[in-house]
This record gives C-alpha cells, sequence and structure tokens, in this order.
C-alpha cells in the first residue's frame, strides 16, 4: 500500500515514515498541502495522512482540494495533528470529506489501529462528501478552527520562545548571537553579568565596539573563516572585550555559524567564559611559585654563608689568638708589634665581614646601639672605589659625625646596595657617583612634603648617580620584594626591599626622585641623637690571670692547641679535648680535677649546649663558659636554663676571654 504522508514537520515526517514502513507499506513525503496536491497527483496513493496546521496550504485547504479532483476525491484521508481545538475540528474535517481526525501523539498499535478502522471500510459503495453548498459556510467555519488553531500555535511558540529565552538566559556561559555584519541580535543574562551593563546597552549596538583594535583584525579573521565555511567551529580562543566600562574582561570563547537552507549564513552564535579571575590568580600563583623558589634559594643561600661564616670564624680565631700570643712573646719588639697589630686590625675588618655573613644567614641578630655613620660610610666608600669600574667617578661630601641608633653591619649594607643599584644603572657607559651625608633640622613645613621624617635633628644620606633613570610607574614598585628591572639573571629584586625593611626599622625614612635618561637620587632620613662619639682606639687592657684548672673542649685542633697557649700565658692549668664524647667520659671519671669548663657550641655527636647539661649533671658546682660564632646558637634564657655561665662570642680576643673567667670563677 502506497501511503502519502503530509507534515511540515521533519521530525514527525521520519516517525510517521518508521511507521508505515514498519507495517510493511510504503511511505511518500510532502512538507505541505500544495505538494501533498502534486505528490498525490503523481503517485497516486491508497491513502493519505496530513497534519492539519501547516504553511502554504494547510490541511483543511489540501483536503478540500483533493475531494474537487475527480482523480483523487476516492483516496481516504486521514487527518494526524496534535493542534486540536475540540469537535469543530472533527466536524470539519468531516464536512470536508475526512474519514477521521487522529490526535498527536499515538504508539504505533493504537495508530494502526484507528488507521486499519478507516482502511476497512468500502469506499467504492460510499459516496463521496458533498462539499458545503454554501461556500461562506465552509468558510466561516474554516476561519474559526484555523483562527482557533493559530491562537494555540501562538501560544506554543510563545511559551516556547519563553522557555528558550529562560533556558538562555540561565546558561553559566556568556551567550552571544550576531548578525553577518557584527550586530549584536541577543546576549543572555551571564552576558550582561560578565560585561556589567543591561541587554538594551548592548542589543542592536555592532560588537566591534566592544573590541579593542589591537585584538578587532583577528576577531574578524576568524568571523570570515566561519562564516565562508573555511571552519566548522572555532573553539578555546582567548580574546579580551572591553566592557561599557572600559574594563578589559578576558574570555574564552567558542563559535558557530547557523546557516539557511542554501547554505546562506543567518547568525553567528558564541559561547564564552570569563577567565579574567582564573587568569589573574594562575599569574599570581606563578609569581607566588616564583617568589617561593627565589625565597627557597635565598634560604639555602643563607644556610651556606652561616655555614661558611661558622669555619671562617675558626679561621680567624686562630689568627687573632696566634697574633696575640706573638705580641705577648714579644712585648718589647716595636716592629713586630707594629706588624702583628696591622694583622690584628685586618682580622677585626674580617669579622666584621662575618657578622655581615651572619646577618644575611639570619644567624645573627642585629645590634642597636649608638653608632658613628660617618665612620661606616667612609669604610664602605673604601671597599666601593676598589671593586667599582674606573668608569665611575665617585664623589663624597660627609661634614657630620653624628650618631644614630641603629646598626652597624645593616648601615653599611645599605650603602653598598644603594652604590651598587648605582653602578649597574650608570654601566656600560660610566658616570658620577655621589654620596653625601649631613646633618639637617626637620621643621613642621619639611615634614609637610615628607610626613614620614621625624621632626627634629635629622642625619641625611643622600646616593645619587647619573645614570639613566626611572620612569614615574617604575618607581611606585621598587621597593616592592622582588620586583627588578634588570634583565633574568643579573638580580634578585630584595636589595631595595631590603634597604627599605632596614632604614624603617631604625625609625627613618627613604624616598626617590628620578626621571628617565637624568639619573636618580635615594634621599635617607635618620633620627639622630645628640652625643658625639670620638674614633676608638685600641686600648691594651690588664688582663688579670689565675692558677685555676681548665677543661677546653673544642673540635678543631688549631684551636684547642691556641686555647691552651693562651690559658697557659695567663697562667692557669689546662686539659684539652676534641672528641666531646671522651671528653664527657673523661669528665665523668676526673670530675673533682677541675675548676672551669669552656667548650665550643657546634661539634659533631653533641653540642656544647648538651654537653654542658650532662657535665653539670655530673657535678652541678661545674662552672661552663660557652664559645659561639653563632649569637642565634643560644638564647640567654637558655643558656641560663642549661646552667651555663657566660657565652664569648667567636672569634674570641685574649682579653674578653680572660674576663670572662675571672667573671666567672670570682
Amino acid at each position: 500500500m502506497k501511503i502519502l504522508m503530509v507534515d511540515d514537520s521533519k521530525e514527525d515526517r521520519k516517525i510517521l515514515r518508521h511507521y508505515i514502513e514498519q507495517f510493511g507499506h510504503v511511505a511518500i513525503e510532502a512538507e505541505n498541502g500544495k505538494t501533498g496536491l502534486e505528490m498525490a497527483s503523481l503517485h497516486k496513493p491508497d491513502l493519505i495522512i496530513s497534519d492539519a496546521l501547516m504553511p502554504v496550504m494547510d490541511g483543511f485547504q489540501f483536503l478540500r482540494q483533493i475531494k474537487k479532483d475527480k482523480n483523487l476525491k476516492a483516496i481516504p484521508f486521514v487527518f494526524y495533528s496534535a493542534v486540536y481545538q475540540g469537535e469543530k475540528d472533527v466536524e470539519l474535517a468531516m464536512s470536508v470529506g475526512a474519514e477521521a481526525y487522529i490526535i498527536k501523539p499515538k504508539e504505533p498499535d493504537e495508530f494502526w489501529k484507528e488507521v486499519n478502522t478507516v482502511l476497512k471500510q468500502d469506499f467504492s459503495k460510499k459516496r463521496p462528501p458533498a462539499i458545503p453548498v454554501k461556500e461562506e459556510d465552509y468558510l466561516r467555519n474554516y476561519s474559526h478552527v484555523v483562527v482557533s488553531k493559530l491562537e494555540e500555535k501562538v501560544r506554543e511558540l510563545a511559551n516556547e520562545k519563553e522557555r528558550a529565552q529562560k533556558y538562555f538566559d540561565i546558561a553559566g556561559v556568556m551567550l552571544l548571537v550576531l548578525s553577518p555584519d557584527f550586530t549584536v541580535l541577543q546576549i543572555n543574562a551571564k552576558g550582561c553579568e560578565v560585561l556589567g551593563c543591561d541587554k538594551q546597552d548592548i542589543i542592536g549596538k555592532n560588537w566591534t565596539g566592544f573590541l579593542s583594535p589591537i585584538h578587532l583584525k583577528r576577531w574578524k579573521k576568524q568571523f570570515e573563516e566561519l562564516i565562508q565555511g573555511d571552519v566548522g567551529r572555532i573553539e578555546g580562543i582567548k580574546l579580551p572585550v572591553l566592557a561599557p566600562s572600559k574594563e578589559e574582561k578576558l574570555i574564552s570563547w567558542n563559535h558557530c555559524v547557523l546557516k539557511d537552507d542554501s547554505n546562506m549564513p543567518l547568525v553567528t552564535v558564541s559561547s564564552g567564559e570569563d577567565i579574567t579571575e582564573q587568569t589573574k590568580i594562575r599569574k599570581e600563583r606563578k609569581l607566588l611559585e616564583k617568589r617561593l623558589q627565589t625565597a627557597q634559594k635565598m634560604e639555602s643561600l643563607g644556610t651556606l654563608a652561616g655555614g661558611i661564616a661558622h669555619d671562617f670564624n675558626n679561621i680567624l680565631s686562630a689568627i687573632i689568638g696566634y697574633v696575640e700570643l706573638a705580641k705577648m712573646r714579644f712585648p718589647e719588639e716595636e716592629d713586630v708589634a707594629h706588624d702583628l697589630d696591622e694583622v690584628l686590625k685586618a682580622s677585626g675588618r674580617a669579622k666584621e665581614l662575618v657578622k655581615q655573613i651572619l646577618t644575611f644567614s639570619r644567624q645573627s641578630e642585629m645590634e642597636f646601639k649608638p653608632i658613628q655613620v660617618s665612620t661606616i660610610v667612609n669604610e664602605a666608600l673604601k671597599l666601593i672605589r676598589v671593586s667599582f669600574p674606573s668608569t665611575i667617578e665617585i664623589k663624597c661630601d660627609i661634614t657630620t659625625d653624628a650618631l644614630v641608633v641603629g646598626d652597624a653591619t645593616s648601615i653599611h649594607q645599605i650603602l653598598m646596595n644603594l652604590c651598587t643599584n648605582a653602578s649597574h644603572a650608570m654601566q656600560p657607559e660610566g658616570g658620577l657617583l655621589s654620596v653625601s651625608l649631613k646633618n639637617i633640622q626637620v621643621d613642621r613645613e619639611f615634614t609637610g612634603y615628607y610626613p614620614d621624617v621625624k621632626p627634629g635633628h635629622n642625619i641625611h644620606l643622600s646616593v645619587s648617580d647619573t645614570g639613566h633613570g626611572m620612569s614615574s610607574r617604575v618607581i611606585q614598585r621598587i621597593f616592592e620584594p622582588f620586583f627588578t628591572t634588570k634583565r633574568k639573571g643579573e638580580g634578585t629584586g630584595m636589595g631595595l626591599s631590603v634597604v627599605h625593611g632596614i632604614v624603617k626599622s631604625f625609625g627613618g625614612s627613604i624616598d626617590v626622585y628620578s626621571e628617565p635618561g637624568k639619573g636618580s637620587v635615594f634621599n635617607i632620613y635618620f633620627p639622630a641623637i645628640e652625643r658625639r662619639v670620638h674614633p676608638e682606639k685600641r686600648i691594651e687592657k690588664n688582663i688579670s690571670g689565675g692558677t685555676e684548672r681548665i677543661f677546653y673542649v673544642d673540635d678543631e685542633p688549631v684551636l684547642v692547641k691556641m686555647g691552651e697557649q693562651l690559658l697557659k700565658s695567663f697562667g692557669y692549668r689546662v686539659l684539652s679535648h676534641t672528641n666531646v664524647l671522651e671528653a664527657l667520659s673523661f669528665f665523668r671519671e676526673h670530675r673533682d680535677d677541675f675548676d672551669l669548663i669552656i667548650t665550643d657550641m657546634t661539634m659533631p655527636y653533641m653540642n656544647g649546649e648538651q654537653f654542658a647539661r650532662e657535665c653539670i649533671a655530673i657535678r652541678n658546682d661545674i662552672p661552663v663558659i660557652l664559645t659561639t660564632g653563632f649569637s642565634t646558637d643560644i638564647s640567654k634564657e637558655a643558656t641560663n636554663a642549661s646552667g651555663i655561665k657566660a657565652c664569648v662570642m667567636k672569634p674570641i680576643l685574649k682579653f674578653e676571654l680572660a674576663q670572662a673567667i675571672r667573671s666567672v670563677l670570682d
């Protein structure tokens, strides 16, 4: 059996074809009544199944034309429609000549049951229904049914549009519909949220106005490829858009194009995810990871520096100790004494260098005390003059010897960091580095311009260069940790941050003035204290000795040998050990043979504090002096708890050691 099915819905025709072919019949398709007439005339079907409401020609008009055609009017006609307004539909269908009116949807078995009822009728004996005599009656009934069906369809479409708009707006991503000329036809609620505006601010406007010129060309190129069919869709493209507020939002886009039946582009549909915050977080995470790596590198470097300083302290202890022994052995040799004094001066500078290394490695605390800044500046400039390239001229103007409360090593670090930066700024051509130190009286007018500077007497340290200078944007960030304008591998970005931290810890203030191509000037203000200090002269102190018995323990043989000689020169009786475990065992057997224990802090197997505790546990009245190169090795509270009576910092000077011994024993 040949069955003509007429329906404007491709999906419904597909379902109906499946029903027909499932029962062994042949299906012929048409999408509206006009095409249905042509197909009916061509194929002469055994049955026509038609929808009611269709474009071009609806089902009622189609049926009427079938019944007017003498070659087709005998073909059974069945309506199969989802739009049903009640008995009026059936009455009109039957009045025009339909055999049945089946309401969609139906299960296949139910559908064929009703169709078979129609097919079992004897159409040869049945006269075709007459067309209403009065045309106006038919038109009136037809108009009523069609209008009712159209109203229902409009309601369905309105509901469908409302649902579509709802789904469109509740989407968690930005949805954008553009015409081929980039006019915004539709945007969803998420898109408005991302751009920070209302729909009326966007719909109808050209989308190119929301793109920065630098990205517009790329956007147009992608859409041309999409519209021309060079690509099917575009996915994962990251392009920023400009909100009406001019805030830039980075969006990850997916684009596709919708085309009509003739393959002409209708609209482009884009979905976009705002990844602005994600990208920012990702960048910050990378920056934090980089900073963590740098911090870990600095920590490792600090640990290494601390270890080097410890070994260097032991070497210095031996040098200073043996020089002082030599001076004691040749008191009448003036030339020898002079030479040995020079060795001691050099050792003193080395001692300060070790303090700087320990401060850097955080194994030594800053010592806040009155210091003469001019002395430190002069010492630092000596080092700078010999280490900087000859292309850099150094000019110095120091007109004050006032004091500030601070740490000498930190002042030295401030000057070295600033001068090193100035040197880099003037390379490779060179230039003039100027350092000045002077008194300044800060009044209210001055603090109006520089509110961080404390009123009253201040010391003004200025470091200027004739280098390439800095922009205002760079100046705003130069004191940030890890910020650097140097090339990769040339700096950590910590120098000026450290300077800023030190200055603030001293209660001071720092500012910078610079212009590109005109060099830079760093101005530092320290509150001064009203007291002067004269250059310290090395004074030989009377050293008191004794005849007590001292147990000397250090894992460095050279220090043990030097310590023995030094202590014996004071008149003491000395027994020494380089192995702390053997020393403890020996003391356990000879606990009453000693009046004092002197022990190093850092030793293998057992440190000095632990050794002291063990010895005091063996004999609770034995006094202990601890020697160490690190001020943070043991706190005052810890020494008191351990029973340690005194601590002497390495490298050890003879009068410091002698003084410590007498203070403990007396």
